[in-house]
């Protein structure tokens, strides 16, 4: 029998700290179920077909494979940020204590399928970026953050860069990822309550600051590349304490690409101690 692969578009889900010991198993179901759920919305309105899709349930989150017949870039928009934005609003509908956020990756490629289901490496390279340190820790410094997105150097270079269904390609940060080769991922910048989760296209570039040059007015603490000993240049969220060439996008602050800030040994020392800490809390 000949094995030919097919091409899927994948969309992976994560909730954040889903095993948090003040979470009981009731309320883990309870996410779970408004997790499809908001999948389900998110469907609707990207005017997609769920029978031209594959669902698996993880336990923390979900994948949903895609067929070839449903264009990549509705999975970015309006499906991934009509997730987003729903929930956004879901969250306000429920506790505190059981308010949630999510990582999000979308990637595509070809795919093996049998009776079981699919396998292929497209899915592990998508599994590895959904559960990267570098996209578990933006979501980490931004605690207004509900989503986080990254998606595959593929995606961007074939989708995203190029502005298709509105998607807007400002704001996105590159970040490496440990075992990943050349392959350069971007994250998208994390969707929050109050702010929109698509910037428009065409309303220009931001009004800069007389005497700052490269620095956009009012702009929120900038995101920081840095390097942690052993380990690929990643993307972290931080602080600065000057303003030099920063982007901004739905009021999440990130540094254009450049050479990755190389701090000092001492700083290096606290900082790795705050690296550790932050692990220790996702």
């Amino acid at each position: 029998m000949r094995v030919e692969p097919v091409y899927r578009g994948i969309l992976g889900i994560d909730i954040e700290r889903f095993s948090r010991p003040e979470w009981t198993d009731p309320i883990r179901a309870r996410l779970r179920s408004r997790i499809h759920r908001l999948v389900d919305d998110a469907l609707a309105r990207a005017q997609i077909d769920p029978t031209s899709t594959a669902r698996s349930d993880t336990g923390d989150g979900l994948w949903l494979l895609a067929g070839a017949q449903v264009p990549t870039t509705r999975l970015l928009h309006p499906l991934a940020t009509s997730l987003a934005s729903g929930l956004v609003d879901d969250n306000q509908q429920v506790p505190g204590s059981e308010r949630i956020r999510l990582r999000v990756v979308v990637h595509a490629g070809e795919l093996l399928q049998d009776s079981h289901g699919h396998t292929g490496q497209s899915w592990n390279h998508a599994a590895r970026l959904l559960n990267a340190d570098a996209t578990r820790a933006v979501l980490a410094a931004n605690p207004g953050a509900t989503v986080v997105l990254v998606v595959s150097d593929l995606l961007y270079d074939g989708v995203v860069r190029h502005a298709y269904q509105g998607i807007n390609p400002d704001g996105w940060q590159p970040m490496r990822v440990h075992g990943q080769g050349d392959q350069c991922p971007r994250l998208g910048p994390p969707a929050r309550a109050g702010h929109p989760t698509q910037a428009p296209r065409g309303a220009g570039p931001p009004q800069r600051r007389a005497g700052r040059p490269g620095g956009p007015a009012g702009a929120a603490p900038p995101a920081r590349r840095l390097h942690r000993p052993g380990r690929r240049a990643g993307v972290a969220v931080g602080t600065a304490g000057r303003r030099s060439p920063w982007c901004r996008c739905r009021g999440v602050a990130g540094r254009r690409a450049g050479r990755p800030l190389r701090p000092s040994g001492g700083d290096l020392r606290d900082r790795r101690d705050g690296w550790d800490r932050q692990a220790d809390s996702t």
